[in-house]
């Protein structure tokens, strides 16, 4: 690992940052900004005991890394791929006071040589192994010491470097080399990946200078190069930087606009229970799906009404849509092969958010098992969000009234690309998740394409499309939920709709486990059907689709077999505790998922407890505008109340601020 650089490493920036304390609200600035926001009041975070669902503990990682080490079936050629929280059953936790009394980790342990892939199950609270089984026909996520390895290899290779020279590239030792995983099954099993080779020299951004068609193909269980692809005879595109230090003269810096919460922030921190303007979530971080939500419920007559069981981004995967055989295979499924929670940074106060943020520390582990900080992973931040509702009646002043909303957020870097997740909560009772993608274009080095844009001489940027699966259990008022389909009917002209103006939202009950399409206003409303409200409805949540692009690649495309998940905007299946991950388990040299549709085989979902699946899908067509590096293009969705409460939840948010002269009633009635 390259320690104190952001220089690329496989499909990652290897980020090392200086470790601070778990809650640190940080920034930087003028030495009187930085008096000033010193002098506020520190957030308030309160102690707890732990809880079943917390995060492991850097005494627990290490513990089970002693436990499978110490075991005679351990040996010195295994690596750890995966160490998280085995997550206790659902029935269990419901049961219990939260108390941990039941705390197991999930190890996924790769044999590096014999190439076998075993899970290994510890209770670290007497550090007894569970379960160790070796899963024949699988492939463990990437570790890290792989990028590196590949990278090594394909640099020490002579005819890589043979095909490097003759490509123009001067300085071999600077070249970056982008590995990815393999892109689908092999003949023998084998465990490969490619290495794409971008020059980096003279260029800080090496993405900016791909060399076309020079791959290579290692195979990381022998660690040699299996074979070097040379399939391009472009030249080397000039580059282009995005780095400050090395642009032209910048513009005119904006004046300070400081946010200050001089009696601290809204909510309050116990372990990793918070509450804010009657909203209650516990969070977690696991090394697979990051950051993760659980019991979010909302509080009311002082009951914790429930929402959701747990949120989580199930998968994300990106495809590219030029044929050209240098491009055909890539496809990744970021959270599956990768580990999108390992691939998380550390954030920056003032940059990646906002200055008076908490930011809280999150504990991993190592290929060797053992427990590492990052610190900065997560951030929560109160911001102001616009107007929460207002009206100007006839009669009467302005009634409005401002909008806050509480942030829950991390950030992944995975190769070229950087994504910014976040889980927005709302003073109306709504719950938005989003995600910004920025970070640099992958680029062909050509002059042309039909398959993607040209953004800089000799630079194509292709056309490629972005897939982020949610897995939301609902347990809106308990477990036992329905869902009801929503969409919008325009109907036909006639006796009943004289002037042609007449739509209708036609509701339907899905009763059993399948696949929805998005578009025509289609919406999702997960009820329970034991309960009643005031205006005789079932209280519900409705999933409010953003971004669901079709996914376009063909049925027999790899990519297509890869994301199952993907071929519908929704799912809809029963909880099942093994049904975790939208392409399945394993999708480390997968060529089927196998998760989604699989996990939707018709079982009935009435009055059960349901898990629905939500994919953004979002197709990419490059501008100039966006190279060297992105602009932030943000996708998502939201849940919203639907009969969950009676009226605007937001009523009761007190108007804080003095009226102004001049506000007063409407000059003029109706539309």
């Amino acid at each position: 690992m390259h320690a104190a650089s952001d220089r690329p490493v496989g499909r990652f920036i290897v980020l090392i940052s200086t470790l601070v304390l778990a809650v640190s609200p940080l920034g930087c600035a003028s030495k009187e900004r930085v008096s000033a926001r010193q002098a506020e009041p520190k957030p308030q975070v309160v102690e707890s005991p732990r809880h079943l669902l917390d995060p492991l503990t850097q005494e627990e990682f290490q513990t089970a890394a002693s436990a499978i080490k110490a075991d005679a079936r351990w040996n010195e050629n295994m690596g750890f791929a995966l160490v998280s929280l085995h997550e206790p059953p659902k029935s269990f936790v419901l049961g219990s006071d939260g108390n941990p009394v039941r705390r197991e980790v999930l190890a996924i342990v790769i044999d590096k040589v014999a190439n076998v892939t075993s899970e290994i199950v510890v209770n670290v609270l007497d550090r007894s192994i569970q379960r160790w089984q070796a899963i024949p026909g699988v492939q463990a996520n990437y570790l890290l010491e792989d990028y590196e390895i590949a990278e090594e290899l394909v640099k020490a290779d002579p005819t890589w470097r043979a095909l490097a020279v003759q490509r123009g590239l001067r300085d071999l030792d600077n070249a970056h080399i982008d590995v990815w995983g393999f892109g689908g099954t092999t003949p023998d099993g084998a465990r490969l990946v490619r290495g794409l080779t971008f020059a980096g020299d003279g260029v800080r951004n090496a993405y900016s200078r791909p060399v076309e068609g020079l791959v290579a193909i290692v195979n990381l269980n022998t660690r040699q190069v299996v074979r070097v692809e040379s399939t391009g005879t472009a030249p080397l595109p000039p580059g282009a930087e995005y780095h400050k230090d090395l642009l032209p003269p910048l513009r005119e810096p904006l004046k300070p606009l400081d946010i200050s919460q001089p009696d601290g922030p809204s909510f309050t921190v116990e372990g990793h229970l918070v509450k804010w303007q009657n909203w209650r979530f516990r969070w977690g971080f696991l090394p697979r799906e990051g950051l993760v939500l659980y019991q979010v419920g909302y509080e009311e007559a002082g009951r914790v009404r429930p929402i959701l069981y747990k949120a989580s981004v199930a998968e994300t995967a990106a495809m590219y849509g030029d044929p050209d055989p240098n491009w055909s295979w890539r496809n990744a499924l970021d959270a599956g092969e990768y580990n999108m929670g390992v691939l998380s940074v550390s954030l920056e106060p003032g940059r990646d958010v906002p200055r008076h943020s908490t930011l809280f520390d999150a504990v991993l582990a190592g290929d060797d098992g053992e427990p590492y900080t990052l610190p900065r992973a997560v951030a929560l931040y109160e911001m102001d969000d616009g107007i929460l509702w207002k009206h100007i009646s006839e009669d009467s002043a302005a009634e409005v009234r401002r909008s806050r909303s509480l942030v829950l957020l991390h950030s992944a870097v995975v190769g070229n690309y950087d994504y910014i997740f976040q889980w927005i909560f709302r003073q109306d009772g709504t719950l938005e998740a989003r995600v910004d993608l920025s970070g640099i274009m992958l680029a062909k080095g050509s002059e042309s394409s039909r398959f993607g844009t040209k953004v800089a001489p000799g630079t194509v940027a292709i056309l490629h499309e972005h897939m982020v699966n949610y897995r939301l259990d609902f347990d809106v008022e308990g477990p036992a939920n329905s869902v009801y389909e929503t969409h919008v009917k325009a109907l036909p002209t006639g006796p009943d709709n004289p002037r042609g103006n007449a739509f209708v939202a036609e509701t339907t009950l899905l009763a059993a486990e399948d696949g929805r399409e998005g578009g025509h206003a289609r919406q999702w409303r997960v009820v329970n059907p034991n309960e009643t409200n005031s205006l005789g409805e079932h209280p519900g949540y409705v999933v409010l689709p953003g971004d669901s692009d079709e996914l376009l690649a063909q049925p027999d495309s790899g990519i297509r077999r890869r994301t199952g998940f993907a071929h519908k905007a929704a799912w809809l299946t029963r909880y099942k505790e093994e049904e975790r991950y939208a392409s399945g388990t394993y999708t480390v040299q997968s060529s089927e998922s196998t998760g989604l549709p699989g996990y939707a085989n018709g079982e009935s979902l009435e009055n059960t407890d349901v898990v629905l699946w939500h994919t953004v899908n979002h197709v990419h067509i490059p501008r100039p505008e966006e190279w060297p590096v992105m602009p932030r293009t943000s996708v998502g969705f939201s849940i919203a109340p639907f009969g969950f409460f009676t009226q605007n939840p937001a009523l009761d948010v007190p108007d804080t601020e003095p009226r102004q002269e001049g506000q007063s009633g409407a000059a003029r009635k109706g539309r």
